[in-house]
């Protein structure tokens, strides 16, 4: 199985695929996908003890576009501001 790296260095299982063979199916895989990215937020904050971050991402439940990237920054973006 393939997993991905976090910024940590935790390693994660891929997100589900996204089917594009009808909208329906579309549309439910895309709701996969963002319970994956909060599932995967969750865990990364636990594993930081990141409490405030852990309030927030649990009390997602739909996400809009400002959440995804906010989920995707703090899962895999590096943090280097001054270099």
């Amino acid at each position: 199985m393939k997993t991905l790296q976090t910024i940590t260095g935790r390693s994660i299982p891929y997100p589900p695929a996204i089917r594009l063979e009808t909208s329906r199916k579309a549309a439910i895989d895309c709701k996969k996908v963002d319970d994956w990215l909060i599932s995967q937020g969750i865990a990364e904050a636990v594993s930081r003890n990141d409490e405030y971050n852990l309030l927030t991402f649990r009390n997602l439940k739909k996400l809009y576009t400002a959440d995804r990237d906010l989920l995707n920054y703090y899962l895999f973006e590096k943090r280097d501001y001054f270099e």
